[in-house]
């Protein structure tokens, strides 16, 4: 019982995640950041350190705008 409960925990709070990030993602929006600097912003914010391949894959923004956009 306790696994299914972890599990439901989870999935709830990967939700909310979701939704706070898009809340914060739309806050940077507002203040002047791209839609694509705000997702690479929030998801460095989270992992601290990565590489611009793995900063592609995980926000799905080609790999060369990530660059660009890095700059």
């Amino acid at each position: 019982m306790a696994n299914i409960r972890t599990k439901i925990d989870t999935i709830l709070l990967s939700e909310f995640m979701t939704d706070y990030n898009k809340n914060l993602s739309i806050s940077l929006e507002q203040y002047g950041f791209t839609e694509n600097q705000a997702k690479i912003y929030l998801f460095l914010l989270e992992i601290v350190e990565a590489s611009v391949f793995t900063v592609a894959k995980e926000t799905k923004i080609p790999r060369t705008t990530t660059y660009t956009t890095l700059e």
